[in-house]
This record gives structure tokens, C-alpha cells and sequence, in this order.
């Protein structure tokens, strides 16, 4: 249901224009503490690999999200009891690797949130996104431009943890899980390093917080644990050879689902 009604929710700003009647002045379109630090710019810290549905964080690349105009259209749902609704006017995500960007630009997204968690987990959907890639550092001062068929939509799972002094936040789907730290309150999606800007992007810039990342061999020990344990638990062991072989299986998958591009906002 979630992801119906995130699909929704564009269509009703089309119909309810802007939303600046006086219903948009309510409790309800306030952008509520657990949600304020989606607004901003993001920087991705580890990917998950997840081992019996238990995530364990390796590297990443160094992959940008800035997202802007977030506003709380749960007025317009009907269902604000049990969701809150955001949409927001441009989101854009970067990563450069081998002097090649990849650029992703969405002029809308739409958020919701079910308000039955702790911890805030919704889904997140951009629409009419376009991606462009190109040689050399992210072009800041211009957005990514596509032909009308070149524009796809995504949608990724979301859990926003606002509490702390850096905000968290984890973009998951089909295609890849991303842990990410709140850089700043930028909000810019162009000359995001400009000294104007009043809370300039410094692109090389370290996460706030610390990150502990597992190495390849701590996988490999892990994944060799659970099958352990996994064998002495069934009517039928394993042999050790036998184990070793499923072992090199799933090594050889793990480092080529991190090898792939990771960003969780591009096309698959």
C-alpha cells in the first residue's frame, strides 16, 4: 500500500496545484522532527551485504544525494493517520569514480512514512529522474538534461534516523543497500560548493561520524560461520569441501554485487 500511494501523491500535486490553501497551514503540513533531516546533502558511508538477513557493512563508493523542498502534503492523502506524505521540488545524486561521474537529477520526488515504526521507514520515489554520465568531476553549475525517453522513475525503501547530531539514513532496494551521514543543511543542487552558498558541499569531504567497515576475508569468515552452523544444524552435515565450495560460490557473488554500480537512485 505504501508504494501506491507514494505513486499517488504526484498526481494530487498536479490536482491541488501548489497546496498553499489554508489546509496547508495545519499541524498536518508541518515537516515533522523524526523527518526534518531528509532535507539536505548526504554522502554514503558502507553498502550492506546482507548474511541471513543480517547487514553487514563493507565500502562503497563516495556517492552524493541532495535533496530539497521537503514538504508535508499529508493533507492531501486522506490518510495521515497512518502515514505521513512528503513531496519535495529537486533531488540530485552524484558519485565520480575513475574520473567518470554518474549524475542523477530529479525535478520532484515524494516520500511517505508510516507513522506505526519507531524508527522511520517509508519509501521514497523520484520520477521523470534523468542520468547522464561524463568524464571529470560533477558538473555543479548545470543539471544533468535527457530526452523525454531517456527518463525513468525509482523507487527505494527508506529508514531516517534524525535523533543524533548526524542524521542516518539507509536507501534500500532490489538493486543495492546504502548507509548514508547527513553532510549539511545544503539544499542546493547547483553550485553546491560556491562560497555564497551558506552551506557549501566540500566533495572530498570525510564522513562526520566514523565508520567501521568489514574487509573481505571478515565476510568470508562470517559466511563460513553460518554455513557451519547452518550444516550442524541439518540431518544431513557438510563436509568441508563441501562448505569451502559454497563458500567460494557466495564470495564470488558478494564482491561482484560490489563491484556493480551501487547507487540505489539509477536505473538498473
Amino acid at each position: 500500500m505504501k508504494q501506491v500511494v507514494t505513486l499517488l501523491l504526484f498526481s494530487l500535486l498536479a490536482a491541488c496545484g501548489s497546496g498553499s490553501s489554508g489546509s496547508s497551514t495545519s499541524t498536518q503540513s508541518r515537516v515533522l522532527d523524526e523527518h526534518a533531516c531528509l532535507d539536505g546533502t548526504w554522502l554514503a558511508v558502507s553498502r550492506n551485504i546482507k548474511i541471513n538477513n543480517v547487514d553487514y557493512p563493507v565500502a562503497t563508493d563516495r556517492i552524493f544525494v541532495v535533496v530539497s523542498g521537503q514538504s508535508n502534503i499529508s493533507h492531501l492523502t486522506g490518510i495521515s493517520d497512518f502515514q505521513t506524505s512528503y513531496a519535495g521540488s529537486g533531488l540530485r545524486s552524484w558519485t565520480t569514480k575513475n574520473n567518470m561521474t554518474e549524475d542523477v537529477h530529479a525535478g520532484r520526488w515524494a516520500a511517505t512514512f508510516d507513522n506505526s515504526n519507531d524508527l522511520p521507514v517509508g519509501s521514497l520515489v523520484i520520477q521523470d529522474a534523468c542520468r547522464t554520465s561524463y568524464s571529470g568531476d560533477v558538473e555543479e553549475d548545470a543539471l544533468p538534461q535527457c530526452t523525454s525517453n531517456q527518463l525513468f522513475e525509482r523507487n527505494t525503501q527508506i529508514t531516517l534516523d534524525c535523533s543524533g547530531d548526524v542524521g542516518l539514513m539507509k536507501m534500500e532496494n532490489s538493486k543495492a543497500s546504502i548507509n548514508y551521514q547527513r553532510l549539511s543543511d545544503n539544499m542546493a543542487l547547483t553550485s553546491f560548493t560556491d562560497a555564497s552558498n551558506p552551506h557549501p558541499v566540500e566533495t572530498d569531504t570525510e564522513p562526520p561520524l566514523p565508520v567501521e567497515l568489514l574487509e573481505p576475508e571478515e565476510i568470508k569468515d562470517i559466511v563460513e560461520e553460518e554455513l557451519a552452523d547452518s550444516s550442524n544444524e541439518s540431518d544431513e552435515e557438510l563436509t568441508n569441501e563441501e562448505i569451502d565450495e559454497i563458500i567460494e560460490v557466495i564470495v564470488e557473488e558478494i564482491e561482484e554485487e560490489i563491484g556493480e554500480d551501487p547507487n540505489p537512485l539509477t536505473p538498473d
